[in-house]
């Protein structure tokens, strides 16, 4: 089961994505938005390079964002972020 939730806090949108899975310990926490890494747990039962948070993480970064993971071993992850909602001139809201 995975849950998408939409939100929009002062001048940015918040998306988060929560799944009931494995989990994420503390440790491997503080690395995977880190280039080809890839936590212990996860390397061995799921194949993967280790870029695909990299690559979320930069591209969030680079529009102003940020991206950040809640999580505890055996509890499941939230994977959330924001970004800024910009109005234009015909876009007043």
């Amino acid at each position: 089961k995975v849950e998408i939730h939409i939100d929009k806090v002062s001048d940015y949108i918040k998306i988060s994505v929560t799944d009931y899975g494995m989990g994420i310990n503390y440790k491997d926490k503080t690395k995977i938005f880190e280039r080809f890494y890839r936590a212990s747990d996860i390397q061995k039962k799921f194949p993967g390079l280790g870029i695909g948070l990299y690559v979320s993480h930069e591209i969030i970064s680079n529009h102003k964002g940020t991206l950040w993971v809640e999580s505890e071993p055996g509890e499941g992850s939230t994977f959330s972020f924001t970004l800024p909602i910009f109005k234009s001139e015909n876009n007043v809201s």
